[in-house]
């Protein structure tokens, strides 16, 4: 399966490298560029055809972002949710090489004992929070739904949180209705914030609240840019992953959120090593947050030093 790819030479991108896997990975052949130029246009031809094909879902385009959001140079964030229920799957994606940032399903069989393995490799450990969505999906154990009072919410998000060992934050998983209500953001802001913990919305509507209150209560906070695997293909989750690269290279920063399926960590198998050719770091989420921490704090020191410089002109 991979033995086209180890013939890749050194300075093949990352868009010719896995797409040389065409015959057992149902991607197209493509032979490596005769210059960086002819490179650069192959992962730029990748992302065209993304944006093409995912130009009606809104949720998956780039987020508008500040100077103070960018790092210097560019970062990957890679979340693997719904940790937990699948302990072969889950095993196979807590081996993936590098800080990837791994999302626990609560009371899940296997979770506390992934999310140990998980700690002990170096990854970040998050996590999953069930809640409540428009579709009436089952969630599972520790449901956070809108008829919970204040006080049975936040006795459901402690208990969710207790499960996971090493917990450093948390995500939605699903939430599509609860996520765009307010009063129960600041419930789980109130929670993270006591625990000192950070928070990252999973985007899974356009409406969501989450990221925004956040923002506005100090708690440390990202947003995913792009789901890898809505369609479960090798060539699928390719396109997702050069759009993640494109954003990251264009912004600073980017956000992906994957699943433990085979086809994804087979896949991020093969790439994540691959980044650092494209000058693109794998980080985790607590790390980029603690990143974008750092600038901010440079910048308001920079900008205090200027205007202190600039009275003593005057």
């Amino acid at each position: 399966m991979i033995a086209s790819f180890l013939y890749c030479r050194r300075r093949i991108t990352l868009a010719a490298a896995l797409l040389a896997l065409s015959a057992d990975m149902a991607l197209a052949g493509l032979a490596e560029g005769a210059s960086q130029g002819a490179s650069t246009g192959v992962a730029k031809s990748v992302y065209q055809q993304v944006n093409q094909s995912s130009g009606n879902n809104t949720e998956d385009q780039p987020i508008k972002r500040s100077l103070t959001d960018s790092v210097v140079q560019p970062a990957l964030v890679i979340i693997i949710d719904d940790v937990g229920d699948n302990y072969a799957q889950g095993l196979a994606a807590v081996e993936l090489p590098g800080p990837v940032t791994f999302a626990f399903l609560p009371h899940s069989p296997f979770g506390p004992k992934l999310a140990n393995k998980a700690f002990t490799g170096g990854k970040d450990v998050i996590l999953h929070a069930p809640m409540q969505n428009t579709h009436n999906r089952p969630l599972g154990p520790g449901a956070l739904t809108a008829d919970l009072s204040r006080e049975q919410f936040g006795r459901v998000l402690a208990g969710n949180l207790d499960n996971v060992p090493h917990v450093q934050g948390l995500n939605n998983h699903m939430g599509s209705l609860l996520t765009t209500l307010e009063p129960q953001m600041n419930w789980v802001m109130d929670e993270v914030n006591q625990r000192g913990l950070f928070f990252i919305d999973s985007r899974t509507t356009s409406d969501s609240v989450a990221w925004s209150v956040a923002r506005k209560r100090g708690i440390p906070s990202l947003r995913r840019d792009v789901f890898l695997d809505h369609e479960r293909t090798t060539e699928f989750v390719h396109q997702q992953f050069m759009q993640t690269l494109e954003i990251a290279k264009r912004y600073g920063s980017a956000i992906a959120i994957g699943h433990p399926y085979p086809v994804t960590v087979e896949y991020l198998k093969l790439a994540l090593p691959l980044l650092d050719e494209q000058g693109i770091r794998l980080v985790t989420a607590s790390a980029l947050i603690m990143e974008k921490q750092e600038r901010y704090k440079l910048a308001q020191y920079q900008q205090r030093h200027a205007q202190a410089d600039a009275k003593q002109l005057h």
